[in-house]
């Protein structure tokens, strides 16, 4: 039995009367989409050497896009609407859009992560909160070594709530370690060095399972130096030495006295003591839909971008 996605699907497949190809999807119930050789030709070159290599026979059968993905596309290509991007399609609508090379679909996709935002219950506050739920876009995309796609969704990560992030991370996943170095490397975040360290500390003792600290501490490696303890303050250095530490004990002496005497140490240079620009959200206003943030002390109503929020920042500060 179809369900009602499927169904509403069918009630929207391209009707072209000079239809002389059809592609079955087994894997949504055997629907069936119809079109014309020709306009899916000149769309797109794909589709001309799936046609003329002469090793695909009618009909053709798709078992690595969904019937919905593969009927948007087909609309799209005919001109009849859009293709409207969503959490449930955009992994569909990415891989479909590589596959047949087509730009606009990914950008697309590239413009609805840099708006996605789910609700969560603050930890701090205790109140509903949007926050982006980009970790599983980001191990996703990340295999499409797409570079614009990647900074977007990284940039999001960074600028809106990385410490929520970083605790969702598994210490176990290839991916999510890529993406806590390109998180720690950041020199714009969201949050205190201490609250990332503490976030680092928490992931790995939910997901290290039976890795001794010695071996957690090896795989986490040289990472430990990306976090800026010179900027911290001296009580959080010292709560630093809880166990588990990932300082040796006379690194953590340096930074103290770096903190309390400016004496610098040699251990110090593995550390940068240059602080990260940190976005505060409360001078900063949400418009323009999702695309853009407007600063409340300039009040400009131009949509900004990123950079646009950095240089007003630095501006105020």
């Amino acid at each position: 039995m179809e369900n009602s996605s499927t169904t509403d699907d069918l009630q929207r497949v391209v009707h072209d009367e000079d239809a002389d190809v059809t592609f079955v999807f087994p894997n949504d119930g055997g629907a069936m989409a119809l079109a014309k050789k020709s306009k899916l030709i000149d769309a797109n070159q794909v589709f001309e050497k799936q046609f003329t290599s002469g090793l695909e026979s009618d009909p053709i059968t798709v078992t690595d896009i969904s019937f919905a993905t593969f009927n948007s596309l087909i609309r799209h290509i005919y001109e009849i609407d859009e293709v409207v991007v969503n959490s449930e399609n955009c992994m569909d609508i990415l891989y479909c859009s590589r596959k047949y090379f087509l730009d606009r679909l990914t950008m697309k996709v590239i413009e609805f992560i840099n708006t996605v935002t789910v609700w969560r219950l603050s930890e701090t506050t205790h109140q509903m909160v949007k926050t982006p739920d980009l970790l599983k876009y980001y191990v996703e995309f990340e295999k499409f070594d797409i570079k614009l796609l990647n900074e977007v969704i990284t940039n999001r990560i960074c600028h809106c709530d990385p410490i929520y992030i970083i605790k969702e991370m598994n210490l176990r996943s290839e991916a999510h370690m890529k993406l806590l170095k390109i998180i720690l490397d950041s020199s714009v975040l969201n949050c205190s060095e201490y609250d990332l360290y503490q976030a680092v500390i928490e992931m790995m003792k939910k997901t290290k399972g039976d890795l001794r600290w010695d071996q957690v501490k090896k795989k986490f490696g040289h990472l430990i130096y990306l976090i800026r303890f010179p900027m911290m303050t001296v009580d959080q250095l010292v709560k630093c030495r809880k166990q588990p530490c990932f300082l040796t004990s006379s690194e953590i002496v340096d930074l103290q006295l770096w903190k309390q005497e400016r004496t610098f140490t040699e251990s110090l240079l593995q550390f940068s003591i240059i602080p990260r620009i940190n976005i505060n959200m409360k001078v900063l206003e949400k418009c323009c839909e999702g695309y853009g943030f407007q600063c409340k002390k300039c009040k400009s109503e131009k949509r900004c971008d990123f950079s646009d929020i950095l240089n007003n920042l630095r501006n105020h500060n």
